[in-house]
């Protein structure tokens, strides 16, 4: 980490009744009563890895708000799409600096992060953007050079965006910045990679990065 940004987070930490830490809420896929089916295992691997993030943003003075901490919690939606509704109402209630939904991807998708560009709210579309490629700019630095990548990618190139006005339901009803993340493809590179905890840990640790990035981006 950066000298500039350990001097910014210890004053923060420090001082944290003036300054209050700033917040990342985090949005492990699916594993809730109501949402949508993922891949076989991305519920399970996706938590694993929200909840090491937690650790690691919590080491470097963050806040940390998760939308669920276990599989099968049922927040209350009556479907779908009011599932990530809710997770999105999460997020605002925190008004959280950064919503983070975590996933993965298909067995024959890439590894990626989305942003919200055609979000009405602009600022936070652009907001979006920068933190989208400042993650992105950590995470691709570990991720195996067999798994294709696709970098960062407006949600209207994602099935579900292309299908509800270029906006993943998620960030639609985000009125902060949000990023999407798809880890890794589901196939059997992807799988055996990030089924090891080292891995895990270590792209929580670059997401982490991403994230003080974004933050000392913004000071």
């Amino acid at each position: 980490m950066a000298l500039g940004l350990k001097i910014v987070l210890t004053f923060c930490l420090s001082f944290s009744t003036l300054f209050p830490k700033p917040i990342v809420c985090l949005d492990p896929g699916h594993g809730t009563k109501n949402a949508r089916h993922g891949c076989v295992d991305e519920a399970k691997v996706v938590l694993v890895v929200a909840l090491e993030l937690k650790e690691q943003l919590k080491q470097n003075g963050f806040e940390v708000v998760l939308t669920h901490n276990r599989l099968g919690q049922d927040l209350k939606a009556k479907n779908p799409d009011q599932d990530n509704q809710k997770r999105a109402q999460i997020a605002n209630r925190a008004k959280a600096f950064l919503f983070l939904r975590i996933h993965t991807d298909s067995p024959s998708g890439v590894s990626a992060i989305y942003y919200p560009q055609t979000h009405p709210n602009r600022p936070l579309a652009q907001e979006s953007q920068k933190a989208a490629c400042l993650i992105w700019r950590q995470i691709k630095t570990v991720l195996p050079k067999t798994l294709p990548q696709g970098g960062v990618l407006p949600e209207s190139r994602t099935k579900i965006g292309a299908q509800n006005g270029d906006l993943l339901v998620g960030s639609k009803y985000s009125r902060v910045p949000v990023v999407t993340i798809e880890l890794v493809p589901m196939s059997k590179i992807g799988r055996d990679w990030i089924f090891q905890k080292k891995n895990q840990r270590l792209l929580a640790q670059k997401i982490t990065q991403g994230i003080c990035d974004y933050l000392y981006s913004q000071h």
